[in-house]
């Protein structure tokens, strides 16, 4: 199993049946919750522990001799790979009007960098300095309730093409299950460097 792998499997967990009732929650109430869809992504981790899918995971991985940095989930493979994943949830369904949308998580201002995906961008930059990653191992992983429309993510794609000289430089944009085929209360895609 391999990362790929893992990212689609995490979004069809997250869709069972079982949770149907948490996520439409989730979006009707317009909340934020990345610890449960980080504690649902430890409980996937462990269903593919038990199948010998992966062989360990680590959430909250901190680093030594930082200032108490951490990834929340760092996965070990079979083949003696690995990856860290910083996780991100983005509620963009408006029921409560709120500001926030696809291009508040996706953006560069002060507000949009501290709630968004750009922020854990950064910080996987920051420990470069004094850490080796291999190549294509850090994930900046955003759920987002409800999915956007194409259009909506086309505009996030042009904007983070935009950030791509800059702060983005080095980090890939992909859609571990094709926009096309998400499903219209959840979305997904990753930067990946």
């Amino acid at each position: 199993m391999n990362l790929e792998d893992v990212l689609v499997g995490f979004y069809k967990h997250l869709n069972r049946d079982e949770f149907k009732r948490a996520n439409l929650l989730i979006i009707l109430k317009d909340v934020r919750v990345e610890n449960y869809f980080l504690v649902q992504f430890a409980s996937y981790l462990e269903i593919l522990i038990e199948c010998g899918d992966i062989s360990s995971y680590d959430i909250q991985y901190h680093f030594k001799n930082t200032n108490r940095t951490h990834i929340d989930v760092q996965i070990y493979f079979n083949d003696q790979t690995y990856c860290f994943i910083e996780l991100k949830h983005f509620t963009i369904s408006q029921t409560r009007n709120s500001t926030r949308n696809l291009r508040f998580y996706t953006n560069t201002s002060n507000s949009g960098i501290k709630l968004g995906i750009i922020s854990d961008c950064v910080k996987f930059d920051k420990l470069r300095a004094d850490f080796e990653f291999p190549l294509n191992s850090t994930i900046c992983l955003a759920i987002i309730t409800d999915k956007p429309t194409l259009k909506q993510y086309e505009l996030m794609e042009e904007r983070l093409v935009s950030y791509s000289n800059d702060i983005l430089n080095g980090w890939n944009l992909i859609y571990p299950i094709p926009k096309e085929e998400q499903l219209i209360s959840m979305g997904m895609f990753a930067l990946q460097k």
